[in-house]
């Protein structure tokens, strides 16, 4: 019972820390930079706007203007990083 209660103290102290208080304007800052360094050397940098026209195909694909079934939305990173942004507005806001 006690691990219970201390694994839920500790959730509760990150989730204080991480959500209730407020951040360093410096410290976001430079936690974005090296994300954004990583996706670079890693992959390619974030971008939500190419999602745009995968999106677009799926409309016309679903009105019959186009022939072949686009990508999967959910396999085009600037989806995913569009989901992301609705998702994390959503929970800022009812936090």
């Amino acid at each position: 019972m006690s691990e219970e209660s201390e694994f839920g103290n500790a959730v509760k102290g990150l989730y204080k820390k991480l959500c209730k208080s407020e951040w360093d304007a410096m410290m976001v800052g430079v936690l974005i930079a090296f994300f954004s360094v990583i996706m670079l050397a890693w992959s390619r940098p974030w971008g939500a706007v190419g999602a745009i026209r995968n999106w677009g195909e799926w409309i016309l694909f679903g009105i019959g203007m186009l022939e072949d079934t686009p990508a999967g939305i959910l396999e085009n990173s600037g989806s995913i990083i569009g989901i992301g942004f609705v998702a994390g507005a959503f929970l800022s806001a009812n936090l």
